[in-house]
Order: C-alpha cells, then structure tokens, then sequence
C-alpha cells in the first residue's frame, strides 16, 4: 500500500495529482509469480484509475515477467477519456 505522485506533460504544459496504490504479489509453486497492482487518483482535475497484473517466473535473485497495464485517465472540460495501456514485460531483482 502507498500514496504516490503523478504527471502529465505535454505540449500544453503540465499537471500533477496523487495516486493511492495498493498491490500483492503472490508466490505461487516454486518458480511462478503473479503481482497484482492497483492505482486510483487524481491528475489535475481528471481522475485516474491504473489497473496492472504480471505473472513471472523466478530465476535466482531475478524475476522475468509478463502482463498487461491499463490506464484510463477522465475528461476534463467535456473532452473523452483516455484509454491508454498495453502488454509489459520485464525484469525485477530482488534484493
């Protein structure tokens, strides 16, 4: 669980907001992970909601992962919502 800042910039100049998270992770049969995340805030006048889930496996001290992050970001001044996100993959190291 956390509280966290956000930003936007672009050419019309740029906004902040927060965020409220709250995530698990889950260690399932030795090597399988799955991280389950969760954001929802504010950015500017906008709402934001962040929704993010990865599943892994663990290799050592490392994990490779694999998943999907939404974004949706509210209209401001009557303007459509933003439906960003896409597959992420990546790497974690755990310490």
């Amino acid at each position: 669980m956390g509280l966290g800042a956000r930003q936007w910039i672009d050419a019309a100049g740029s906004v902040f907001g927060i965020d409220a998270l709250y995530g698990i992770d889950i260690f399932w049969i030795r090597p399988l992970t799955t991280s389950l995340e969760m954001t929802a805030g504010s950015l500017g006048s906008a709402w934001v909601f962040e929704p993010r889930a990865t599943m892994g496996v663990v290799i050592g001290f490392g994990e490779v992962y694999a998943g999907y992050d939404a974004l949706w970001i509210g209209s401001t001044n009557g303007g459509p919502t933003a439906n960003l996100g896409g597959p992420v993959v990546g790497l974690r190291a755990y310490f």
